[in-house]
């Protein structure tokens, strides 16, 4: 069995649909399904998979309305984990990812 990481998404601000700026914390849940691809491929699996997760969930969150991101959770969060699946083989297999606070920016 693979180990399972949990890795904190810290996204600064994301600007809303409706020109809302907020904060979101998330995190995201991943195994590396092979190492030999992973430490050949790319300098630091770890970093790039979490810079991935923030890229996607700010471009996500900025196709969402203030009220769709604080009612529809858990279907962003499903959202996310079918974006994080691409066509070609991976190294990394995303599991969950998890929204776990929104803030508005001051």
């Amino acid at each position: 069995m693979l180990l399972l990481i949990r890795s904190p998404v810290r996204c600064r601000q994301v600007l809303t649909k409706d020109s809302v700026t907020v904060s979101v914390d998330a995190v995201v849940y991943y195994r590396v399904s092979n190492a030999t691809v992973s430490v050949a491929n790319v300098e630091n699996a770890h970093h790039s998979t979490r810079l991935l997760a923030q890229t996607t969930l700010r471009n996500v969150l900025g196709t969402k309305n203030l009220s769709e991101i604080l009612s529809e959770r858990e279907a962003i969060s499903n959202m996310m984990q079918v974006r994080r699946r691409t066509p070609r083989p991976s190294c990394i297999i995303c599991k969950r990812f998890l929204l776990i606070t929104f803030r508005m920016a001051r």
